[in-house]
């Protein structure tokens, strides 16, 4: 028995120093790459990989600079000013490409999305020597899906101090766990989209020096098996949150971000973080218009931030829909502008009680708002709404009710609720209501 364990021993470490990692004080560590000997410190090393013959790489170039590309079958180009660069070659197997700039400057790259391109990229082998003008690395890698985490030195992009934008970056490395450090780019204004869709991203690296930052849209989107994203406390400049760790559902606990007072949108920001209980303050962020989805499908939170705070929100559709394990949530009575609670809390099917609504007197939509909360004994008071114009299914599903449903039919009340297939199902298998025998036909 003693000498099977030993041979399956044998074999795990044989198979993982053969997929990049080292041993070390027992335990495997992943190996990066460093350059070979050799290696000329002016230009940034790629390894490019074909499986059939004549197949194309290429890549795009913006500026005004000459740059020279060694493709590494002893094909040497130079290339001035913008242009997409494109190398046929002949033969399978692997390739490495040097890119240096001559003269001028270069201010952005990007690998091609030539059909087939962007995969046959396979490692990065040195930091972006000879490219110090690049300003712009917007969907640099985006899609390259033959990247793995052994193929980004960590440093690669430690050098281009120059960069503003890191949008869309790395978005669709699908293969990459680990990813290189950016902490030092200070002029980077836009982290839109940069790690977005990196669905075996495990590692992201730390970003709150980059103070300069406004967009956080959709910057971990995607980033399914994430459980550690980077603080972004200093990030106060950030307008825009919109969708930053949507569907990050492995994530438990996520970064504060009560200080991002400048913030204006926290529209599906944690949409479907299934694993999270609980989530960061957000009470400071008064600027904050929408929370369109903020957090929507959270299945496994028992409760959420204070939004009371927000009085400039307008928009809480689908809020906390589908929160299904949520028993009570916060009070959104002072946020007096809101126009639309289409969805707000649909699919609650926990909790018993429900914020009061009696002061959203702008609302225009119920539709679907309380859906499916069959739980909720009572039904809460609605307002006169001048502007209501659907009620369609609003409490769809709610059989729990035993006290009077609102009369959203009075005309004079709700006089743009009227009309028919504005109001379907409203109140279908409200039955339990105390009121049941008053609603009319269609309006059950």
């Amino acid at each position: 028995m003693k000498i099977l364990w030993a041979l399956i021993w044998l074999g795990m470490v044989s198979g993982a120093l053969g997929q990049g990692f080292s041993l070390r004080d027992g335990a495997f560590v992943q190996r990066i790459p460093t350059p070979v000997t050799g290696y000329q410190p002016d230009r940034w090393y790629w390894l490019v990989t074909t499986t059939s013959n004549n197949s194309p790489f290429a890549i795009n170039f913006t500026g005004s600079g000459t740059r020279q590309v060694e493709w590494g079958d002893g094909r040497t180009t130079n290339h001035t000013g913008t242009a997409s660069v494109t190398n046929i070659y002949a033969t399978t197997g692997n390739k490495i490409l040097t890119i240096r700039e001559v003269s001028g400057s270069t201010t952005a790259i990007a690998v091609s999305a030539l059909s087939g391109n962007r995969p046959r990229l396979k490692q990065i082998l040195s930091p972006a020597n000879g490219m110090a003008n690049l300003r712009i690395l917007d969907s640099a890698f985006t899609s390259c899906s033959g990247l793995t985490a052994a193929g980004i030195p960590k440093y690669a992009l430690a050098g281009l101090t120059n960069v503003t934008s890191l949008y869309a970056t790395w978005s669709f490395c699908s293969g990459v766990r680990t990813f290189p450090e950016v902490n030092n780019l200070t002029n980077v204004t836009s982290l839109g989209v940069t790690w977005g869709t990196c669905s075996q991203g495990r590692l992201f690296p730390e970003v709150n020096n980059l103070t300069s930052v406004t967009n956080l849209g959709s910057t971990w989107y995607g980033c399914s098996a994430g459980t550690n994203f980077p603080a972004v406390s200093n990030l106060t400049r950030v307008t825009s949150m919109i969708q930053t760790w949507m569907s990050c559902s492995s994530n438990t606990i996520f970064p504060e971000v009560n200080t991002l007072v400048s913030n204006t949108s926290l529209a599906y920001t944690w949409y479907r973080c299934s694993a999270a209980t609980n989530f960061p303050a957000v009470s400071n962020m008064t600027s904050v218009t929408n929370l369109y989805c903020s957090w929507q499908f959270c299945s496994n939170a028992t409760s959420f931030p204070a939004v009371a705070t927000m009085t400039n929100v307008y928009d809480l559709s689908a809020t906390w829909g589908y929160c299904v394990n949520a028993t009570n949530f916060p009070a959104v009575s002072n946020l007096t502008r809101v126009t639309t609670l289409a969805g707000t809390w649909t699919g609650c099917s926990n909790s018993i009680a429900f914020p009061d609504v009696g002061q959203l007197t702008n609302v225009s939509t119920l539709q679907n708002t309380w859906e499916g909360c069959s739980k909720m004994t009572a039904a809460p008071t609605i307002p006169p709404l001048a502007a209501l114009s659907s009620s369609t299914r609003a409490f769809y599903n709610c059989w729990g009710i035993t006290n009077a449903l609102p009369q959203l039919w009075i005309t004079n009340d709700y006089p743009m609720a009227q009309s028919l297939g504005t109001h379907a199902n409203c109140f279908t298998d409200c039955t339990n209501a105390s009121n049941w025998a008053a609603v009319p036909l269609n309006w059950r």
